[in-house]
């Protein structure tokens, strides 16, 4: 019955007014405001056809396809949708989806973001063979720098419904266009990108203003299906899925813009002008510098912007953006907008350099596309000009903005990609002059094919059946078959041409040759494999020289894709454009890596190894450093490998503590107290002494003295390892356990990954890793479930009791964190080693051997009312001085908001890491923080604070205002009568049975780390040196250097790789 008396109440309406005659404009407004529904309109239409006015029609028809949405302000009524009505015709995409011929925006809100781009050709690239070239702006400096922009808008009401969309735009010109028109004069207030949207004509007599530039719509994501389906079929616009998150909150614009990965393009909060006049001068002043006119646009003027849109190869179609408003116009503030690399969108605007100048905002937006055929035409991909220009022509003749297009010349899309570097010995076998010249065989004796991810040698057989003929000019002729690492075969055969020069006939008559020759060869190849049957399909080139005096040759070969092939090869390289030369450089670095280096291996250890910078930081002034200094996956990107099966950060295989960042760890780093738990000092003596002491007492036994340390410390170092985290030694490590625990070592100590040794242990690594990750597993069930023998003994029931119900410390973070653990313990050995050699009685250190006597002479375990005990003083003195570990390192980002790094800019397909190390030597040696900082003097920490000293008081008495830290406590949660606390600066400690063990918060002492990053087993490392020393001192230990003829090298720990040339011996006299 509602619906009814709605309808009747519409249809009353309309008869009444249509009783004086025509309905026009103002009668239908009246009607659309009266409740109604779809049929109630269509009658309407029907009923009273010929008395509605052209624009009381369109918008009828209007609602009834699309009726308004009711939560946003109607604007269907503005004149501008007078001028373009809609018709009542209809459009079907390739999906469905049935929508208005005319395409309308009526609503919601845009934003332009004009800037430059200073990779000039790789804009030109992106431009190429569409017979368009960006614009570009010449600064006095001689910069040049293309025009582009981005633009977002969120649409909410369009005759095909709501949606929000980007746009990436560059401004451009004809090919053909003078030079005039292809640059502006820039100036140097940044405001000169926007002049492209600002010089152009305007008529008084019909108030509509035409751009002279054409925007090209290089690529757009939308959010909703039918606007990519019309974009891509009617607007030849390379539309794609994706999400735009666009809200104006007061003087706040929120920017964040994902593809349908939800990987992200540009994100950014901006902060909009209340003042619209105030950048008015500015522009003015770039106009002025770039010879522009600016045009005094009445209020309400039509804006005419000639838009051209191509989809890869594809025709380019042409059409207009109308609208009747302006944005507003101001400066985008530095550092107000981040571009992300991690998706395709953001990796085009980062390689081309795009720095984002002027922002536009359209508080409300309005507009009509106009100048769309019916339907793009489906002409072949690379189809040239003229067939575009057919196909447009109806749109192209009536609205005059793309003649230009039409003249375009033919350009028949191609590119080229790396297939591989061929290096040959070559033998010379003359045949001798022919009728068509003289022919020579050069036998190929050995060979090498390598690519990226492939490398293949050359069977015997092959050769290069050569003729010279008469004028010089070398044919060649090659048949060769390669065998890949696979067993993969593939026949090679080479034409192509080598200019010996114009004597050169005569010369190789008498077997004179230039020394090096140039040629260029045209390869094709056949396998029968499926894996390499795309080879079957391309035609490439290879350029090289050969030596004639070593007869050795090397080309470099490329794959060369025509028309569609090359658009479906290049969708790479439209993400990101790369010089040829990079592109080369790199591969021939990859083609001088050893040829039996697994081709995975290569990309994503070596390759990254040698695109990775870590650099030095500042010795800190306070122990701790800066959250902007992020542990967030702080590894070097070549070593994930070694944790992670798919060789990079899974957080789904486990987490370890030290690669997290403090905001992931949970409220006040509960991670790694959860972690520290296991290793604090009062749990030492009760559950780990035993073992560590037994683990000395056999690597000291006076059947080993005088032999090579090292060596033997490792032979035994995994059954300690093992001992404290799972409570398992001897039989009950299996052999594949302790394999993977060398290999692991080995990568770390001798880290070149060029290295055979490192890779093969770092592959050994990879063979072992699932059965590793899937033992610890196995074990740590095993101790939950009491099957170990004193579980409470191991480092895993601690965790597993204070983890509670593992939300932050899972059973699979544990599996990684006894991974992680082979880098924490690992440098044990290299400190053992340095202590050694500090004590030695021939090459050892004078006041550590001093000092270790006096330590030792009196009550080294008493500390009297300190906070350490003599013997941990002079541990803690040792360990400043040698600082087994160099630096904490973290991960940075790239702060510059100009585009970022040169890889970035320039779009490569791999990522240049950097990383920065905090020193932890150089600033225990620091004599900022120690008046003799190259003295041995364990008295020194008696004189500084500990963690249990800094708090509030403390911090306002160094000049802070506030502990950089709030002191918080954790109740362990294994029996135990203790909590972990921190210091004001996120130092860990325990107190445990009212006892405090605190550690050394001074930057002086950093051998350990600073702060909430501090290494949680110090007190645990202390504890085990002083068992070492007492073992030591107790039983009259020395040690000396060996004399061996040759020493072997020995990995003990990270970057450490020593000459094992100590040993020890058992002294009469101490």
């Amino acid at each position: 019955m509602g619906t009814a008396i709605r309808s009747s109440g519409m249809i009353r309406e309309a008869s009444r007014l249509a009783a004086a005659g025509e309905l026009g404009n103002s009668d239908v407004i009246r009607l659309l405001q009266i409740p109604h529904s779809k049929e109630d309109v269509q009658e309407v239409l029907r009923t009273f056809e010929q008395q509605l006015s052209r624009e009381a029609k369109s918008k009828l028809t209007l609602d009834a396809f699309v009726p308004p949405p009711s939560d946003v302000d109607n604007e269907r009524y503005e004149p501008l949708f007078d001028k373009y009505v809609i018709t009542g015709k209809t459009y079907t995409t390739a999906s469905g989806a049935v929508v208005p011929n005319e395409l309308q925006y009526y609503n919601g809100q845009m934003v332009h973001l004009y800037g430059e781009c200073s990779n000039v050709p790789l804009v030109n690239a992106a431009l190429a063979g569409s017979g368009y070239r960006p614009i570009t702006l010449k600064y006095a400096d001689g910069r040049h720098a293309a025009v582009a922009q981005l633009w977002s808008n969120k649409f909410t009401d369009t005759s095909i419904r709501p949606y929000a969309a980007m746009f990436i735009v560059v401004a451009a010109v004809a090919d053909n266009a003078p030079e005039s028109q292809a640059s502006l004069e820039a100036a140097s207030n940044g405001a000169s990108s926007v002049l492209v949207m600002l010089d152009g004509s305007f008529d008084p007599a019909t108030a509509v203003y035409e751009n002279k530039a054409r925007m090209y719509m290089f690529r757009l994501l939308d959010t909703t299906q039918v606007a990519i389906d019309v974009g891509r079929e009617r607007m030849g616009t390379d539309k794609r899925p994706g999400t735009i998150d666009m809200a104006c909150i007061g003087r706040r614009l929120h920017l964040s813009i994902k593809d349908q990965h939800r990987r992200g393009v540009v994100q950014g909060d901006l902060a909009l002008t209340g003042d619209q006049t105030a950048y008015e001068s500015v522009v003015a002043q770039a106009a002025k510098t770039a010879g522009v006119t600016l045009q005094a646009l009445p209020r309400g003027a039509e804006c005419v912007y000639p838009a051209v849109a191509r989809i890869g190869q594809g025709p380019v179609v042409c059409w207009q953006w109308r609208s009747d408003v302006a944005p507003r116009l101001q400066p985008v503030m530095p550092g107000s907008l981040h571009f992300d690399r991690s998706s395709e969108e953001g990796r085009t605007l980062l390689a081309w350099g795009f720095t984002p100048k002027v922002l536009g905002f359209f508080s409300k937006v309005r507009g009509v596309i106009t100048g769309l055929a019916d339907q793009t035409p489906r002409c072949a991909r690379d189809s040239s000009a003229a067939c575009e220009g057919m196909a447009n022509a109806g749109s192209r003749l009536r609205w005059g903005a793309s003649e230009e297009a039409a003249s375009a010349p033919f350009r028949l899309a191609w590119n080229t990609s790396f297939l591989g570097s061929l290096k040959v010995v070559l033998r010379k076998e003359l045949v001798g002059p022919m009728s068509d010249g003289l022919r020579v065989n050069w036998h190929i004796t050995e060979g090498t094919f390598v690519g990226p991810g492939h490398d293949a040698v050359v069977l015997p057989g092959a050769a290069d059946w050569m003729h010279i003929r008469p004028d010089g000019i070398a044919i060649v002729n090659v048949r060769a078959c390669f065998e890949t690492r696979d067993r993969v075969r593939v026949y090679g055969a080479y034409g192509g041409v080598a200019d010996f020069g114009p004597d050169g006939y005569a010369r190789a008559l008498r077997g004179e040759y230039d020394q090096q020759i140039s040629a260029v060869v045209t390869p094709t190849y056949e396998t029968a494999d499926p894996r390499l049957e795309w080879l079957n399909r391309v035609q490439c080139i290879g350029v090289g020289k050969v030596d004639m005096s070593a007869l050795r040759a090397q080309f470099d070969m490329y794959v060369v894709r025509v028309g569609e092939r090359a658009q479906e090869a290049s969708s790479a390289a439209a993400q990101s454009p790369i010089p040829e030369q990079i592109i080369t450089a790199v591969e021939r670095f990859r083609a001088a890596i050893p040829a039996n280096f697994d081709p995975i291996y290569v990309e994503k250890v070596v390759i990254p190894f040698f695109l990775t910078n870590v650099y030095e930081g500042e010795r800190p002034l306070l122990p701790m450093i800066d959250l902007n200094f992020s542990k967030e996956n702080a590894l070097p990107r070549d070593r994930f490998g070694l944790i992670y099966h798919d060789w990079k950060p899974t957080p789904e295989e486990g987490v370890m503590v030290f690669l997290q960042g403090l905001e992931k760890r949970g409220e006040n780093n509960l991670r790694k107290r959860i972690y520290f738990s296991a290793v604090t000092p009062d749990l030492y003596k009760p559950m780990y002494r035993a073992k560590v002491t037994a683990f000395f007492d056999k690597l000291l036994d006076q059947k080993f003295a005088d032999r090579p340390f090292m060596q033997h410390y490792l032979d035994h170092y995994f059954d300690l390892y093992w001992d404290l985290h799972l409570g398992l030694v001897g039989s009950d490590i299996p052999r594949e356990v302790r394999e993977i625990g060398k290999a692991f070592n080995t990568v770390f100590a001798y880290r070149d990954p060029l290295l055979p040794v490192t890779y093969q242990n770092y592959m050994k690594v990879r063979e072992l890793q699932d059965f590793l990750k899937s033992w610890i597993g196995k074990r740590i069930d095993d101790i939950q479930s009491g099957k170990i023998k004193n579980p409470e003994r191991t480092m895993a029931w601690h965790w597993l009791k204070n983890a509670q119900d593992g939300g932050h410390f899972s059973k699979k973070d544990m599996v990684i964190e006894c991974l992680h653990d082979f880098v924490a313990l690992s440098q044990w050995g290299n400190a053992i080693f340095r202590v050694m050699s500090l004590l030695s009685e021939d090459r050892g250190d004078q006041a550590v051997r001093a000092s270790f006597q006096k330590t030792m002479s009196g009550n080294f375990d008493t500390a009297g009312g300190a906070s350490f005990s003599p013997l941990e003083l002079f541990v803690m003195e040792l360990f400043r001085v040698i600082s087994p570990n160099g630096g904490s390192v973290s991960a940075i980002h790239d702060a510059r908001s100009s585009g970022g790094a040169p890889q970035q800019k320039l779009g490569l397909p791999f990522e240049r890491d950097s990383y920065v190390s905090t020193p932890h030597a150089s600033t225990s040696l620091d004599p900022v923080h120690w008046t003799d900082p190259n003295m041995f003097d364990p008295q020194r920490y008696l004189r500084v604070p500990t963690s249990a000293q800094i708090n509030d008081d403390k911090c306002r008495q160094i000049g802070l205002a506030r502990c950089p830290f709030d002191i918080t406590n954790f109740k362990v949660k294994d029996g135990r009568n203790a909590h972990i606390t921190n210091s004001g600066f996120g130092t860990l400690f325990v107190v445990a049975d009212e006892r405090s063990y605190p550690v050394c918060d001074y930057a002086g002492f950093a051998p350990f780390g600073f702060g909430y990053r501090r290494c949680a087993g110090e007190r645990l490392t202390i504890l085990v040196f002083e068992d070492f020393l007492r073992k030591v001192w107790r039983d009259k230990i020395a040690f000396r250097k060996l004399d061996l003829a040759n020493p072997a090298r020995v990995p003990v720990g990270l970057d450490a790789v020593i000459r094992d040339d100590i040993g020890f011996y058992r002294s009469a006299l101490r």
